[in-house]
């Protein structure tokens, strides 16, 4: 009777444990950017709902106009009226830039979210950071 293993046992659970590794961990890197993407989705529409709301219930809004044809609706604004909490980094904790662009389209309002974190950003032309610091 022996005791232990032998080394060629040894060097081939290592070689079924790297393969696994190799395997596995791009698939789960993949996975959780991805995972991240559907939480900023998530927080564009929370952003955009709260934006509706403000726009609609709140008396301190006046919406775009032929003299104003855009108006911007800052997250500080939102945040601090109560309509939604800051948006957060997901990577880092810090507070994310987010502002609403909101224009008249067909006797309505439309609403466009921008949010701007570390490692996010809206694919929209008019979201950057310059934009957000001039509001």
């Amino acid at each position: 009777m022996r005791k232990g293993f032998t080394l060629i046992e040894v060097l081939a659970v290592i070689v079924i444990l790297g393969t696994i590794i190799v395997l596995f961990i791009p698939n789960t890197i993949k996975l959780l950017k991805d995972n991240n993407l559907k939480v900023y989705k998530i927080k564009e529409k929370q952003l955009l709902e709260a934006a509706e709301d403000y726009a609609e219930y709140d008396s301190d809004f006046s919406g775009p106009d032929s003299y104003q044809p855009i108006k911007y609706i800052t997250i500080n604004t939102l945040v601090s009226k109560n309509y939604m909490n800051k948006i957060l980094d997901n990577s880092s904790g810090d507070e994310c830039m987010a502002f609403v662009r909101v224009t008249k389209k067909n006797g309505s309002n439309n609403y466009d979210p921008c949010i701007i974190c570390g490692e996010y950003k809206t694919e929209r032309d008019f979201c950057t950071t310059a934009m957000y610091q001039s509001l």
